[in-house]
C-alpha cells in the first residue's frame, strides 16, 4: 500500500513536473516568438522611416526643379521675305489681330490673311510707303498706321490720311501711334498730337504745354488712366488723364555713356519704346539699356549686370507679366527676374537658347531653325505664336511639342547639374 502511494506520488510528481516544464516551454516560445514579431515591427518602422524621407526628398527635389527648371519655349522658327510675297526684306514693325498679322516695310504695308500676303502702297490711299508702326482699334477693327509721312487710317477696305495740311496732327513723321479709350494718339517728330474720334478734335502737345525737354517723340503706349510717350533724349513722359497732368521721369545722373547709381530712375533720357505688363509694371526701351518701374521701385538692366543680349534696345512688348525685349544682337524675355534670351547664330544659322532663372543654373538650348537676323525692330502675339519683325523680314515662332517634353524632362533630371546645362533640341547640337 505505501509502496502504491509511493509509485503513485512519484507519478503525480513526475507529472506535476512535466507541467512545469511545458509550461517552461511555452513560455521560452512566447518570448522568443514576441521578439521575433519586435524585430520585424522594428524592420518595417525603419523600412516605413527610409520611405518617407525618400518621399520627402523627392517632393524637395520636384518642387525646386518646378521653381527653377526652364519652362517650354520657342523652339520652331519660321521666316517670312521677299520671295513670300513682302514688298520688302526690311520690316520695321509688326502688328497680329486675331484675324491677320500687319507688317510695315520701308516699301509699304503688308497684311497676311490665310496664308497669302497682300501689299498696300501709297497708290492704294497709303500716306507713305516707310511704315514705322501699326495699331488696332479693337472696338471698331480699324487699323492705323504710322509712317514717314502722315497717319493713315484703314478701315472698310479704304484708307484715310491725315496729315499737317489736313489736320491736327503734330508732324508728318509720325513713329509710334495707339489706340486708347476712343483716342488716337500719335508719337511724331514734332510732338505728340490726340485725336478724339467720335468728336472728330484734335490736341496737339508739346515743348509749350508739357514738360516735353526734346519733342523728338519715339512711342506711345495707354496704360490703366496713363499715357506714356518714349521722347528721344527727354527720357519717358506720363500723362494723367483723370487729373490732366504731365509728369516726367529723366536719367538722374544726367550722364550720357554711363549709369553713375544703379536702380536711381531711368537709365538713359534716349528712349525708344514704352509698354506696360499686367502688373502694371511700366517698361522703357533705351539705346542705354533697359529700365522697368513699378509706381514705386526703379529696375535697370544691362548686358554687363543681367542677362540682356544688347544695350541697344529698339522696341519693348509686353504680354501678362513678361516684357520681350527686341535689340540690335537678338531678343529677350523678362519679368525681372528670370530670363529668355534668344540669339542667331550666323555661322550656323542655328538658334541659340538661354535660360536664367534668378535663383538656379544657366540651361543653354540649341534650336535648328530661328529668326533671320539679330536685329529686331517689332514683337507681337497672335495666341501663342510669337511674331517678330527684323532687318531681313519676319518672323513666326511658335512652341512644339518637342520644348515641352522637353521641359518636363529638364524638371525630372534637374539637380544632376551644378552650374550650366547644356540641352538640344531635337535634331539639334550643342553650341
Amino acid at each position: 500500500m505505501s509502496l502504491m502511494r509511493r509509485h503513485i506520488g512519484t507519478v503525480t510528481l513526475r507529472g506535476k513536473g512535466n507541467n512545469a516544464h511545458c509550461h517552461s516551454e511555452r513560455r521560452e516560445e512566447s518570448r522568443s516568438l514576441l521578439g521575433k514579431m519586435l524585430r520585424v515591427a522594428q524592420h518595417d518602422i525603419q523600412r516605413l522611416r527610409f520611405a518617407l524621407v525618400c518621399s520627402a526628398m523627392c517632393a524637395v527635389t520636384a518642387l525646386a526643379a518646378s521653381i527653377h527648371a526652364a519652362p517650354p519655349y520657342y523652339d520652331h522658327w519660321e521666316t517670312f521675305d521677299n520671295t513670300d510675297g513682302l514688298p520688302s526684306n526690311k520690316t520695321l514693325c509688326v502688328l497680329a489681330t486675331a484675324d491677320d498679322v500687319w507688317a510695315g516695310t520701308d516699301q509699304g504695308l503688308t497684311r497676311f490673311t490665310d496664308g497669302q500676303w497682300r501689299t498696300y502702297t501709297p497708290d492704294d490711299g497709303l500716306a507713305h510707303r516707310a511704315v514705322l508702326a501699326i495699331a488696332e482699334d479693337s472696338r471698331t477693327g480699324d487699323i492705323w498706321i504710322a509712317t514717314m509721312g502722315g497717319l493713315s487710317r484703314y478701315s472698310a477696305g479704304r484708307f484715310d490720311t491725315f496729315t499737317q495740311r489736313t489736320s491736327g496732327l503734330a508732324n508728318d513723321v509720325v513713329y509710334g501711334v495707339t489706340v486708347w479709350r476712343g483716342q488716337v494718339w500719335a508719337a511724331t517728330a514734332a510732338g505728340a498730337s490726340r485725336y478724339d474720334v467720335a468728336r472728330d478734335r484734335w490736341t496737339i502737345f508739346d515743348e509749350t504745354n508739357t514738360p516735353m525737354h526734346e519733342i523728338w517723340c519715339y512711342s506711345v503706349i495707354g496704360c490703366e488712366n496713363n499715357i506714356y510717350m518714349a521722347v528721344w533724349g527727354g527720357g519717358l513722359l506720363e500723362y494723367n488723364t483723370g487729373r490732366d497732368r504731365w509728369k516726367d521721369y529723366r536719367d538722374p545722373d544726367g550722364e550720357m555713356e554711363i549709369d553713375l547709381f544703379r536702380n536711381d530712375g531711368l537709365i538713359h533720357d534716349v528712349v525708344a519704346s514704352v509698354d506696360c505688363d499686367a502688373k502694371r509694371r511700366v517698361w522703357i526701351a533705351t539705346y542705354f539699356g533697359l529700365s522697368s518701374y513699378d509706381g514705386r521701385r526703379w529696375r535697370n538692366f544691362s548686358e554687363t549686370d543681367s542677362p540682356l543680349v544688347s544695350n541697344f534696345v529698339n522696341y519693348v512688348a509686353t504680354r501678362e507679366d513678361l516684357c520681350w525685349i527686341a535689340t540690335d544682337n537678338g531678343l529677350n524675355a523678362s519679368n525681372r527676374d528670370d530670363w529668355w534670351a534668344y540669339r542667331r547664330d550666323d555661322a550656323t544659322g542655328k538658334g541659340v537658347i538661354s535660360w536664367h532663372p534668378e535663383d538656379g543654373p544657366v540651361e543653354r538650348f540649341t534650336t535648328d531653325t530661328i529668326f533671320p537676323h539679330n536685329y529686331i525692330l517689332g514683337v507681337s502675339f497672335q495666341g501663342d505664336d510669337l511674331w517678330l519683325a527684323t532687318e531681313k523680314g519676319l518672323a513666326r515662332a511658335k512652341m512644339t511639342r518637342d520644348s515641352q517634353v522637353h521641359a518636363t524632362d529638364t524638371r525630372r533630371h534637374r539637380g544632376r547639374h551644378n552650374d550650366t546645362t547644356d540641352r538640344t533640341t531635337k535634331g539639334a547640337t550643342n553650341p
